[in-house]
């Protein structure tokens, strides 16, 4: 028989069970507060919160969903998931879901598994929004499994990268397609680091073989001094700015060279370090080209210009010279006929006769190479061209280079324009001169006949075979290297500093000989000095008949009226002279202007005038003209020693003959008689 409980104790019990309903009650309304605060919180958070059982369905939703996707959430709890996915999202969130599952049930102990997925999610307008969610798995207490996923709105960081993904697609495509080359140099390997596809065309490099490259791949060694100068001057803080901007040549991968004109930048890191140097490198070689042929035309126009102003120079001295040489030629004259024949005067007085012809030869030549004339190609002898040229270049050869001649006592003839030769062998002897820069060694001229047989013309097909004339010019200097020899001649090349030479001599020389159906060779090895070899056709022709001065017999006479004028009283006194021992009676005259005064006092008094050319007041051209208005059927002879204005062929209607000075007297008897006889024939 059970005994009942003490009211003490029963009284205990009641109190400790009612000490446990309060203490559940106040667990519950924590547990219902905490809900509640964190209910506050899913649906204040920003981020949309859903879950998602095994089977892909939503099983809750927080409200904001109406916020970021447009739908209530009623709408979305129990529908399945694909249907407000992008279907190219679909597979991937299947797969990430399968996978956490499966990782739960591998280790249902473990920590709580996660996994982030990004997809896009419908909106009720139709439109998509990225979307990244942090999904971890929970098991609720009825061992049901749920997916919990926090997605937050990434939709402007996609767009964002979308764009930032297009413009360096768009950027890229610029590089890799820009005729430029694009590149990035690392400052710490000394290397390149990028190169863009153009490099294969520029330098011959794939992409991947430039990487890596250094400055020794890329630029021959005076370009990498320039660029390490360039790059070390940026990198101290030298230069006002973190740019390069430099114009260098570059080396191809076959060795040949390109011009490029270098743009480029500092970077340097978060401690102001230099790291790299990116740059954009610019084609340049049409360019440079184009500069150095307008350098090179500039460089020939002051050239021109330079010779114009020698030939208004030299014309002037050779007037004044000529001048002189009249009052000598012609008093020489007169004497020698004062003298007995073979007495040492009359032998003294001749050598004076010949100094005084050969100097007017020289003032000839003198003015036709200072004014670049041609004179036309005519039937002479090449030695004397040669050993003239060589006379006139030897002041200008140190004395200590020694000049051998090797000249054929030989008439060799050819036919040719006696100052277009005088040029090809003042251009040659000049650049042999060059070829030795310490000026001493041996600088040989040579002239040989030579014949052409079949075998020689197999080596020069241009050329006939037949007898032709050989000048050669050779130096002891340094010679050409073996790459030149076929460049020696295009215009514009030269292996001279700049500016000491147009690199225009030897093609104007291969074009002169070509001109003259020659052909030009050159004979050269580094170290051993060079030869150049001309080969011209020689002519079976003879020189044209012997000068004026030289033509025997007696000197024609006449008894004409002549008006005699020029500015040098010594020139009137000794034409004046001859004329009258040929008959002739003369009205001398130092002043144009009196000439014409005299002439209008009495045109009918006079048959012939002849007078100078340079005068002051009024030039002898000025003279005839005037004269000519007077009496049109007056002959008029006009004597020069040098004019821009008036040539032998190319003299006025008011002009019927032009004598040069100093003028020869025979070659004047002569003039004078014909002048007279046509202007008197029917």
């Amino acid at each position: 028989m059970n005994s009942k409980p003490s009211y003490e104790t029963l009284e205990q019990r009641i109190k400790a069970l009612e000490q446990q309903l309060s203490e559940c009650k106040q667990a519950e309304a924590a547990i219902r507060h905490s809900e509640h605060r964190y209910r506050l919180v899913l649906e204040a958070a920003g981020d949309l919160i859903f879950s998602v059982d095994v089977s892909g369905n939503f099983v809750y939703m927080s409200p904001n969903c109406e916020t970021i996707l447009g739908y209530p959430r009623e709408v979305l709890e129990g529908n399945h998931f694909e249907s407000f996915v992008h279907p190219d999202d679909v597979s991937g969130i299947v797969a990430a879901i399968v996978e956490i599952f499966q990782q739960f049930q591998q280790s249902p102990g473990s920590e709580v598994h996660r996994l982030t997925v990004e997809f896009r999610a419908k909106t009720s307008s139709g439109a998509w929004k990225w979307l990244s969610a942090s999904n971890a798995v929970v098991e609720d207490k009825n061992g049901f499994l749920e997916l919990v996923c926090i997605a937050r709105n990434i939709t402007e960081k996609k767009e964002a990268e979308k764009k930032l993904l297009e413009s360096e697609q768009r950027y890229r495509l610029l590089v890799e397609t820009s005729n430029d080359l694009i590149w990035t140099f690392d400052l710490r390997t000394m290397t390149f680091s990028y190169c863009s596809q153009s490099i294969e065309r520029l330098l011959g490099y794939t992409p991947e073989e430039a990487i890596g490259a250094r400055l020794d791949d890329i630029f021959f060694p005076e370009g990498k001094k320039h660029v390490t100068a360039a790059f070390g001057s940026v990198i101290a803080g030298k230069s006002n700015t973190d740019r390069v901007f430099i114009a260098i040549e570059h080396r191809r991968k076959d060795d040949g060279s390109v011009w490029m004109e270098i743009n480029a930048v500092l970077h340097r890191d978060e401690d102001r370090q230099p790291v790299s140097f990116s740059g954009v490198s610019r084609d340049i070689t049409e360019r440079k080209k184009a500069e150095q042929e307008r350098e090179q035309l500039q460089a020939q126009l002051r050239h021109a210009q330079k010779m114009e102003a020698i030939g208004t120079l030299a014309g002037g001295i050779a007037h004044d010279f000529n001048n002189i040489l009249s009052s000598v030629l012609g008093f020489a004259e007169l004497s020698i006929e004062e003298v007995p024949e073979g007495s040492l005067v009359h032998k003294n007085l001749s050598q004076v006769l010949a100094a005084g012809n050969r100097a007017r030869e020289l003032v000839k030549r003198i003015l036709a190479v200072s004014r670049q004339e041609e004179q036309g190609f005519d039937v002479i002898p090449i030695a004397p061209l040669v050993k003239e040229a060589l006379k006139m270049l030897r002041a200008t050869i140190p004395a200590s280079i020694e000049v051998r001649e090797a000249i054929c006592s030989q008439e060799l003839i050819v036919h040719a324009d006696p100052t277009q030769l005088h040029q090809v062998i003042v251009n040659l002897v000049t650049n042999a001169r060059h070829a030795m820069p310490e000026e001493s060694g041996v600088l040989e001229v040579s002239v040989e006949p030579v014949r052409f047989n079949e075998d020689v013309q197999r080596k020069f097909p241009e050329l006939d075979p037949g007898d032709y004339v050989c000048i050669s010019i050779s130096d002891t200097g340094a010679g050409i290297p073996e790459p030149y020899l076929d460049k020696i001649f295009e215009p514009y090349f030269t292996t001279r500093k700049e500016g000491t030479g147009t690199g225009l001599g030897l093609s104007v020389v291969h074009g002169i000989v070509a001109g003259h159906k020659g052909h030009i060779v050159v004979d050269s090895e580094p170290g051993s000095g060079s030869t150049f070899y001309i080969y011209l056709p020689l002519c079976q022709q003879k020189q044209s008949g012997k000068p004026a001065q030289e033509q025997s017999g007696p000197l024609p006479t006449g008894t004409e009226r002549i008006l005699l004028v020029d500015d040098e009283q010594p020139i009137v006194a000794i034409q004046q002279h001859h004329l009258e021992r040929l008959g002739y009676l003369v009205t001398p005259r130092t002043s144009s202007i009196e000439a014409l005064a005299a002439f209008e006092a009495n045109p009918a008094k006079f048959d012939l005038l002849i007078t100078d050319m340079a005068m002051p007041n009024m030039t002898g051209d000025q003279l005839a003209l005037a004269v000519k208005k007077i009496r049109p059927d007056l002959p008029v002879i006009l004597c020069t020693g040098y004019s821009q204005k008036l040539t032998a062929d190319s003299a006025g209607e008011e002009v019927n003959s032009v004598l040069m000075k100093p003028v020869d007297r025979a070659e004047m008897a002569r003039t004078i008689r014909q002048v007279l006889d046509h202007a008197s024939a029917p």
